[in-house]
């Protein structure tokens, strides 16, 4: 989650960043997956996807404000986001893609 809004920041360093900010967590390792277009020929809107492996608690906890502050994180296993995604009762199509 997040937006590019820091000037000439990368895609990844975002990812990173927004994963402190929102989840409080830092991961290991991260994988670029894929970079999609949500709405080709409509906006020059691009999703970029990472995998974030490793993840532990980020040294500080932010504090959290707007819709921000209704974030909360449940774990779940990968085979229940995939029989989600495939069963048809997760329908968010960035999920999708990159699951």
């Amino acid at each position: 989650a997040g937006l590019l809004d820091v000037a000439g920041e990368p895609p990844m360093a975002t990812a990173q960043r927004e994963l402190a900010e929102e989840a409080d967590l830092v991961a290991a390792s991260w994988q670029p997956l894929v970079s999609i277009f949500t709405t080709p020929g409509g906006n020059d809107e691009v999703v970029h996807l990472f995998l974030a492996r490793g993840l532990s608690p980020a040294p500080e906890v932010h504090e959290r404000e707007d819709e921000e502050a209704d974030i909360r994180l449940e774990w779940v296993s990968v085979d229940e986001v995939i029989s989600g995604v495939l069963g048809g009762s997760l329908r968010n199509g960035i999920l999708s893609v990159g699951v």
